[in-house]
């Protein structure tokens, strides 16, 4: 599976920030890492995107989630995902919202042990100032699942643009356990289900 491929002249500070956020991890304490859980879940985010703009911003808010992890007794449940584009929805149909990003994860643990691992995609609370609606409530996405993170969205009452950049969706965690996020340009292999989406095991 190819990984992100920035084309734009910020390629050389995109993949520097990946590595300092990889050293991040080798060069810290383990022990800090546990400091308020005895475990948390490693997620790995790829943007499959040129936008340059969107992965800056997914870059600046890895930082600011990792530093509120690693700091605080009271780490956020959840890490945001942005519309890459503007949306038109329509209430007539079932409106199908892409976000640019595919992802990998596994639960680390404090003994040692870790494993792949699947998660929530939940709806912000903000969303609910809007006429948008998760059409399936909450998204399970599998441990082994490798495609583009999709959302189907119940438009209520009229026509809604759901503006590029903004945050509609997020990702939780089993038992809501902390997330540590790494933005990579390769998952890491291949799994059964790989890129399989809505359906693809089954009605």
């Amino acid at each position: 599976m190819s990984g992100y491929t920035n084309t734009n002249t910020n390629t050389n500070t995109n993949i520097n920030s990946i590595n300092h956020n990889i050293n991040i991890i080798n060069n810290t304490n383990n022990n800090s890492m546990f400091h308020n859980c005895d475990r948390y879940m490693e997620l790995l985010i790829r943007v499959d995107s040129n936008d340059a703009l969107l992965y800056t911003m997914y870059q600046n808010a890895v930082d600011k989630h990792n530093a509120n992890m690693m700091n605080s007794a009271t780490p956020d449940a959840g890490f945001d995902l942005f519309c890459p584009v503007d949306v038109e929805c329509d209430p007539h149909i079932k409106n199908k919202i892409g976000f640019s990003i595919s992802t990998a994860s596994r639960m680390v643990c404090e003994n040692g042990k870790t494993y792949f691992t699947g998660y929530q995609l939940c709806p912000r609370s903000s969303l609910s100032g809007t006429p948008l609606r998760l059409a399936n409530s909450i998204g399970i996405i599998d441990s082994g699942y490798r495609g583009e993170i999709i959302g189907k969205f119940d438009c209520l009452y009229h026509n809604f643009t759901a503006k590029q950049y903004t945050k509609i969706l997020q990702i939780v965690a089993p038992s809501m356990v902390p997330i540590y996020v790494r933005l990579v340009q390769d998952l890491g292999g291949t799994t059964e289900r790989g890129a399989g989406g809505f359906g693809s095991t089954g009605v």
